[in-house]
C-alpha cells in the first residue's frame, strides 16, 4: 500500500492524513477490512451477504468506522452496505405510545433502550437482504434524531435509502448490539425489568443477532466518555441548523442508558453469549488501544 504521508501537504495543496488519523487508518480501519474479508473468503460463495454485528457505545465513531469500511469494499469492487439500529426506533408516535404503556419507568420515555426500537421491521430488512434476488430492491428506514426538540422521528417512506441487489457485506451497528438478559435477581434498577425481558434467549434482539455472521465489539474503559462524545454530536446538529438537545437534556437523555450499560456491558465483554467477537479496545479519543 502506497506511504499517504502523515501531517504533510501534497503538491497541488491538498492535506494528507494528521498522525491520529493515520493511525486511525492503518491500525484500526485497514486491520478491520482485512479482518471482514477473511471472513467473507472462509464462507464461500452462493451465501448471500455477511451480515457483521458491530457494538460500539454511543459517539464512539461506529459512523465514520462503517462509513471507511463501505469505502475500502468499494475499492476492492465488492458491495458493502451500512445498517444502523438507530433508523429502526420506533416512530414518535408509537414512542409516546410505549411510554404511556410504561408510565413512570424513565429507561422507556425516550428512544435508546432495547424496547424502543421498531424489531419487527428490523427482522424484515434484514431477512429481505438475506433472501433477495440479485436485482431486487430493498428499503432501508432512516431516523431523523433532530426532530421533536431532539426526540427524534422515522422519516417517511419515500425518502428511506434505497439498495438494488445483493450486497456482499452489510454492516449493522447500534450501541446495545449483542447485549442479553442477566438473570432477574442481578438488576439493581428495577426500571430494566422490561428490557431485560426483550434481550431474553428466543426474543426479537436475540433472533436479530443469531442473523449476524461476525461480530465487532468496540470496547471502551468506562461509558462515562459517552457523555462528552454525545455532546459533540449535539453541538454538530445545532451548529448545522437541525436542533438538536440542550446540554441539560442531553445529560438527562445519556443517563437513562448507563443502567443499560453498567448490567450487559461486562457480559458483552466477557463473550457470554458465546459470539466470538472481534475486539477493538479504543481510548476517550477513539484511537485504537488493542485488537484481539
Amino acid at each position: 500500500m502506497a506511504d499517504i504521508g502523515i501531517g504533510q501537504v501534497d503538491a497541488d495543496g491538498g492535506q494528507r492524513l494528521s498522525q491520529a488519523e493515520a493511525v486511525r487508518v492503518y491500525q484500526y480501519y485497514l486491520p478491520l477490512y482485512e479482518w471482514i474479508s477473511g471472513q467473507i473468503s472462509g464462507r464461500g460463495t452462493g451465501r448471500g451477504p455477511l451480515f457483521v454485528g458491530v457494538s460500539c457505545p454511543q459517539g464512539g465513531g461506529k459512523t465514520t468506522l462503517v462509513d471507511s469500511l463501505v469505502g475500502l469494499f468499494a475499492d476492492q469492487g465488492l458491495s458493502c452496505a451500512a445498517m444502523s439500529l438507530d433508523d429502526f426506533y420506533l416512530t414518535h408516535a408509537d414512542q409516546l405510545a410505549v411510554k404511556e404503556s410504561n408510565s413512570g419507568n424513565r429507561l422507556l420515555e425516550l428512544r435508546g433502550n432495547p424496547g424502543t426500537h421498531d424489531m419487527s421491521l428490523a427482522l424484515r430488512t434484514v431477512e429481505s437482504l438475506r433472501d433477495g434476488e440479485p436485482h431486487d430492491e430493498h428499503a432501508i428506514p432512516r431516523y431523523d434524531k433532530s426532530c421533536f426538540g431532539g426526540k427524534g422521528d422515522r422519516f417517511p417512506a419515500d425518502q428511506w435509502s434505497r439498495l438494488v441487489g445483493t450486497p456482499d457485506v452489510v454492516l449493522f451497528e447500534a450501541w446495545c448490539f449483542g447485549f442479553s438478559a442477566v438473570d432477574e435477581s442481578e438488576l439493581t434498577d428495577r426500571d430494566l425489568i422490561p428490557i431485560n425481558a426483550l434481550l431474553d434467549e428466543g426474543g426479537d434482539y436475540a433472533k436479530l443477532h443469531a442473523m449476524m455472521g461476525a461480530w465487532i465489539v468496540i470496547q471502551i474503559e468506562s461509558p462515562k466518555v459517552v457523555y462528552r462524545w454525545r455532546e459533540q454530536a449535539e453541538v454538530a446538529l445545532r451548529e448545522n441548523g437541525r436542533g438538536g438537545m440542550s446540554e441539560t437534556e442531553l445529560t438527562d437523555f445519556v443517563s437513562r442508558y448507563m443502567p443499560a450499560y453498567a448490567h450487559y456491558l461486562p457480559g458483552l465483554y466477557a463473550d457470554s453469549a458465546g459470539y466470538s467477537p472481534l475486539y477493538i479496545q479504543i481510548d476517550d479519543n477513539r484511537n485504537p488501544l488493542q485488537m484481539k
